[in-house]
């Protein structure tokens, strides 16, 4: 019982997925828009700003939804594309009222746009696309929904040059693997996505919602552990905003965390304070979703007295109501709670409604079958009857040529032989250059392996090495100078009672306090090169002590790990230390900047760096064209772990290194 609701819930959560992403402080987005609706320009310059606000107000006020609309519309009309990007917006408009009409219009608008060649053509028939796949799912038909997606909206997102919504595409396939129960599709999709969103710095309310979903698919998949990480992340995001609805998201999904965990006590809690929050906003949907998240909760506690009462309340609100698979899931939890209640007239007079409406269902999608069927049925008929007209024709054709064949019998076997013998000479000739190719690349893989062996060999050494400096220099050179501080000490006890020495005592106790600050420089350098705490606790401590290590008045950095393995072999972890510590290094030194944030997380074998600051920034080229030993040595320890490095940076803006890495290359 519980695995059945809890995948109801999963599907219950992830229909509506036509909510567009707006930023925190959603009142500056409209105030932005309306200031460039009103801006004197041409009226090309106010269609687009009319059109998101239309957009935006689509689920809050459909009378001002129109009204911004109509205006744009007529605006528009001036500019052939965005007369076409018109017609996409009217499908959206009537999309949840009238989905046949609107999918008329998003295939019109997605003809009309075939005509232009620019990135917003082909951002909007990607739009166009995506909108009919989600009228698709919207009819149970997920795997339908999921090749529009894949095969039409992704591709014309990748002509958009439009990274963040690619990632959103990314995203909602993996919604609809998820829906299909396919988890481990789901997660691969995910991942894309967050690499992209990441990659491209996205704003807030993007990773919020990916890390929403990942959570939500971790949870169901039995990662309960790792959905509460993501869920962290989530957490995190949304901290600078209290007042963001993307709080809805993550008290549902944080509900599904604590009550697969069986902590259903603490999941009430968090879904009262969602439901609290959605009343506020005067969500009623959302609320609703909660409700329903908070029935399961009560229900798994074994608590069917509160479940019931809960799902009651739901029974009067239309929003919930209006959707046949929602009303399913209701009669369904009503019977099953009202048996645990031993009230078997209720309980079987619920089993019967949902008995009866999901038969409906079942009945409505077989005569769809059916349709489809029969229409291929017809289609296969009369391509059978174009075949038998075909050979009638095709067999008179042969009767009358019948005897020019035997003439051409002859020429065709002397063209066939002579067509063979160039073949077999060019088939020769392939084949030797295939060979010549293929010993290309058998040398320029040997020649690679040597240079990673080289590379191998150079970075182990100089791991031995720096192990061996620092030894040597805490264990000898740090022994001996606080041996002399020592005996300078005594000497300067020795000489404390003659007045004589008191100007020699102050020279003394200058070269003192000088050797103890060569002591502590020497024990830094000494930890420097070969952090105690990596070798004892491992990575995840040596980062955070890296971290701690740079923090000042002036600097403060963060460090943010998550998911991090014990069973990383000791060089890749060192490898990776000091990776980190170079990008650290360089920031704090050369950028200016007063925070330095970096984030390592873990998935399986993928490891994941990010350091971000808010320096003055600088430009990338600048490393092609004049390398540094610290970038060498980053690019070859990443090399080393397979790996990846990408760098965003612009004057003023700060710089951004994203990093991905194979644990357990090597």
């Amino acid at each position: 019982m519980k695995r059945y609701l809890l995948l109801l819930v999963l599907y219950f959560w992830t229909l509506q997925l036509s909510a567009q992403y707006y930023p925190p402080g959603e009142k500056n987005y409209t105030d932005s828009l309306k200031a460039l609706l009103h801006t004197p320009g041409s009226d090309s310059e106010k269609v687009m700003p009319g059109f998101l606000l239309s957009e935006y107000w689509l689920e809050k006020d459909t009378a001002l939804a129109r009204r911004y609309f109509t205006t744009s519309e007529q605006y528009a009309k001036s500019s052939p594309l965005l007369s076409a990007v018109s017609t996409y917006y009217a499908g959206r408009l009537i999309m949840d009222q009238l989905p046949d009409s609107a999918d008329q219009l998003f295939t019109a608008a997605e003809q009309q746009l075939r005509a232009f060649h620019q990135n917003m053509a082909y951002l909007y028939r990607s739009k166009a696309t995506a909108s009919k796949a989600l009228l698709e799912k919207k009819k149970d038909q997920h795997q339908r929904y999921i090749d529009i997606l894949l095969n039409q909206s992704i591709p014309l997102a990748l002509k958009a040059n439009d990274s963040i919504y690619l990632g959103v595409l990314y995203m909602n396939v993996a919604i609809g693997f998820k829906n299909m129960m396919d988890f481990t599709s789901a997660d691969k999709n995910l991942k894309t996505a967050l690499y992209i969103l990441h990659l491209k710095a996205a704003p807030a309310q993007y990773l919020i919602a990916v890390y929403h979903t990942i959570a939500e698919n971790a949870a169901l998949s039995g990662h309960n552990e790792l959905a509460g990480h993501y869920l962290d992340t989530m957490k995190s995001l949304l901290t600078p905003y209290p007042d963001y609805e993307g709080w809805l998201d993550y008290y549902a999904a944080e509900g599904m965390h604590l009550t697969v965990a069986e902590r259903f006590d603490d999941a009430v809690i968090n879904i009262d304070k969602g439901i609290e929050l959605a009343r506020k906003k005067n969500k009623a949907y959302p609320e609703q979703r909660l409700l329903f998240q908070k029935f399961y909760a009560l229900y798994n506690k074994q608590s069917y007295s509160q479940a019931r009462d809960v799902m009651l309340s739901l029974l009067d609100r239309k929003e919930f109501m209006a959707i046949k698979t929602n009303r399913v899931q209701m009669y369904y939890g009503l019977a099953v709670t009202y048996a645990h209640l031993k009230d078997m007239d209720n309980a079987y007079h619920w089993m019967e409604r949902y008995s009866a409406l999901n038969d409906s269902i079942t009945q409505s999608n077989t005569l769809k079958n059916m349709t489809e069927l029969e229409a291929k049925f017809q289609t296969a008929q009369k391509e059978k009857k174009i075949l038998a007209l075909q050979s009638e024709k095709d067999k008179a054709a042969l009767q009358s040529q019948s005897q020019k064949w035997t003439n051409r019998i002859l020429t065709i076997t002397c063209l066939f032989l002579l067509a063979l013998a160039v073949a077999s000479w060019l088939y020769y000739r392939k084949l030797s250059r295939q060979k010549e190719i293929n010993l290309q690349h058998q040398l320029t893989d040997f020649k690679r392996q040597q240079q990673l062996q080289l590379t191998q060999a150079m970075l182990d050494g100089e791991e031995k090495e720096r192990k061996r400096v620092a030894r040597d220099l805490h264990d000898g050179l740090g022994g001996m100078l606080a041996a002399v501080k020592l005996n300078l000490s005594g000497m300067e006890q020795e000489e404390a009672g003659d007045p004589h020495a008191q100007m020699a005592d102050s020279a003394l106790t200058g070269v003192i306090e000088q050797l103890d600050n060569s002591i502590t420089e020497l024990r830094r350098i000494a930890q420097n090169m070969m952090p105690d705490s990596l070798l004892r606790f491992g990575l995840e401590k040596a980062l955070r002590d890296l971290a701690a290590s740079y923090n000042t008045q002036k600097l403060d950095v963060r460090m943010q790990t998550f998911g991090i393995a014990k069973d990383i072999p000791l060089t890749n972890q060192a490898h990776i230390f000091r990776i980190i510590q170079e990008l650290i290094s360089n920031a704090a030194k050369h950028s200016g900047a007063s925070q330095i944030f970096a984030q390592c997380s873990q998935n399986e074998g993928l490891f994941l760096i990010t350091v971000e600051d808010n320096g003055k920034g600088f430009d990338p080229e600048i490393l092609q064209q004049k390398k540094g030993l610290g970038y060498s040595n980053i690019k070859n320890r990443v090399a080393f772990l397979k790996g990846k490095i990408d760098i965003q940076s612009t004057h003023t803006e700060g710089t951004v290194i994203n990093i991905e890495l194979d644990s357990y290359a090597g």
